[in-house]
């Protein structure tokens, strides 16, 4: 399921590219999954019930659980990838499915800071960024790293311990499309 350029990569390449951006350790890996676990990823969301965020405040968004995904980030081959490119051995990786809609964000605040860590983030669906709603990574000094829409990609990133993430305003410009994304963290 995972595609198979990254099963046969050498791994020492990948973990290069992780550690190259000291202020965001990170790898982006376009082309993740193999094209038919891809669209049936992208066939279960069309069928999945989200649940609203209702802190206003906060952010504003619908997520849900996404087993199929969650299993194959959770598999041997994943874990022992995951563990490879960031030089640590991981044990599990925890998320939810993310709908950001026209009006949808989240929001940066000092007293919900996220511990230091590392996050995967998995681009479900094709978006034009000019809508708003990317991942964008900052360390609350004016140095930010914005993170492309591109579908079929997951991103690796380590926080460190001023950088935090947030998603991006959604605009009218979106108008009914959704972008869907998976943020979790590893452990």
């Amino acid at each position: 399921m995972i595609n198979k350029i990254y099963r046969l990569q050498n791994t020492d390449s990948l973990a290069k590219i992780f550690k190259a951006n000291k202020k965001l350790p990170s790898i982006r890996m376009p082309k993740i999954f193999e094209e038919h676990f891809f669209l049936n990823i992208q066939n279960e969301i069309d069928k999945i019930k989200f649940k609203k965020n209702e802190q206003l405040m906060e952010a504003r968004f619908q997520y849900a659980l996404l087993p199929s995904l969650d299993k194959l980030l959770n598999s041997k081959e994943c874990l022992q990838l995951f563990s490879f490119i960031i030089r640590k051995k991981i044990l599990k990786c925890s998320g939810k499915l993310y709908s950001f809609g026209w009006k949808d964000y989240t929001l940066l605040h000092d007293e919900m800071m996220e511990k230091p860590g590392y996050d995967v983030i998995v681009d479900l669906s094709a978006w034009d960024d000019a809508c708003g709603g990317y991942v964008t990574y900052s360390d609350g000094m004016g140095d930010s790293n914005k993170l492309s829409s591109s579908p079929n990609t997951l991103t690796l990133a380590f926080r460190g311990k001023k950088m935090q993430k947030y998603i991006k305003y959604v605009n009218n410009k979106a108008g009914k499309k959704k972008r869907y994304l998976y943020m979790g963290k590893l452990f």
